[in-house]
């Protein structure tokens, strides 16, 4: 499997994780497995994948999902993929920055039914991202591998010290829990803090979409 070889790789093709995109492969697959099985991913799903990289876990979700979309920001990494890859007929490797994609192609309620997203985020994209998808789309379920005290922030409970307007934002359109903690040497580079794995179901609100337009600048 890829994530058995990334190292090696890198090294043949002179490759190597670029810090401007966050880049740390997660190469664990015990990890990998949980994200998996954690998401629920079945033959039924069509999955949107945001960093794909060396597309370690783009093989897991290949194997188990029926359609693979994989957002990467990096064009030396979508030419690696095309080959690393090349055996799954169910992987869409998309070549662009996925703060700029439209989502409005997943956007009808019957599709929307079959769509999960996965993605292991750098820390200074993480809430952008997620914002996009929660005002973007009707998407439900997501999986996040994001740092571990981001984590703890989006899911941080009124009087503790991790509660702040990201948790309040959060708690308003969604569901969110912390469903494991990872290390630093479950990636390669190994990041110098530990991350979290997080599970958010976006919820539906009430309210109009003036209302919470302004709750969430406010």
């Amino acid at each position: 499997m890829i994530a058995d070889n990334v190292i090696k790789i890198l090294n043949n093709k002179k490759m190597f994780a670029k810090k401007k995109f966050g880049q740390n492969f997660l190469i664990d697959k015990n990890i990998l497995n949980k994200i998996v099985e954690s998401s629920n991913i079945t033959k039924e799903d069509t999955v949107i994948e945001i960093g794909p990289g060396m597309g370690c876990l783009t093989e897991f979700l290949a194997i188990n999902a029926k359609n693979v979309i994989a957002y990467e920001i990096d064009p030396d990494m979508v030419e690696n993929l095309g080959e690393l890859l090349v055996e799954y007929s169910n992987v869409e490797v998309v070549l662009q920055d996925f703060l700029k994609a439209d989502l409005s192609k997943y956007n009808t309620e019957e599709k929307c039914k079959n769509i999960k997203v996965v993605a292991n985020l750098p820390y200074y994209i993480t809430t952008p991202i997620i914002f996009k998808l929660l005002s973007e789309t009707k998407i439900k379920q997501f999986t996040f591998m994001v740092q571990k005290e981001v984590a703890e922030r989006f899911t941080g409970k009124p009087n503790t010290k991790d509660y702040n307007s990201l948790s309040v934002a959060m708690n308003f359109k969604t569901n969110s829990k912390i469903i494991g903690k990872v290390r630093p040497n479950s990636f390669y580079p190994a990041p110098s803090v530990d991350s979290a794995l997080l599970m958010v179901e976006a919820i539906k609100t009430d309210y109009d979409l003036n209302f919470e337009a302004n709750f969430l600048k406010f």
